[in-house]
């Protein structure tokens, strides 16, 4: 984890190399948006520090991660996000990040046309209006 790499900060060295990483980490974000409950995060992430952010909390920050760096396995889990995740917020997040990092635009118009989550309409209506 990051508090394992860099305990003290940003602005200390990287010790990932004297440390190690997260194996769950090392596996890809894209991973993470496709659990789809509790109990299936708990039993891939036994013992990881990553467990206590939630499968909606790990799933939304995988979503904004692939936005930010986009992959081509990175769409399609996106889209897939967009289309079937139970949470809003994860729906919320594929959708900037579809928008953002792989000009998705029209996968986010369907999107909201679909959406019936007040908090999820309005964020998807915020990223249309940045013209993301």
């Amino acid at each position: 984890s990051c508090s394992e790499a860099r305990p003290w900060g940003p602005k200390e060295p990287d010790r990932s190399a004297r440390v190690g990483t997260q194996p769950q980490v090392e596996q890809g974000v894209e991973r993470w948006s496709r659990w789809r409950d509790d109990a299936e995060l708990a039993e891939s992430l036994a013992g990881s520090p990553l467990q206590r952010a939630g499968r909606e909390g790990l799933a939304r920050n995988a979503a904004i991660v692939l936005g930010n760096l986009p992959t081509a396995a990175g769409e399609s889990v996106l889209l897939e996000a967009l289309s079937f995740d139970a949470s809003a917020i994860v729906r919320e997040a594929a959708a900037w990040a579809l928008a953002t990092g792989y000009a998705r635009r029209d996968a986010l118009e369907r999107a909201l046309r679909a959406e019936t989550d007040p908090q999820a309409r309005a964020g998807m209506e915020r990223t249309l209006a940045e013209g993301r």
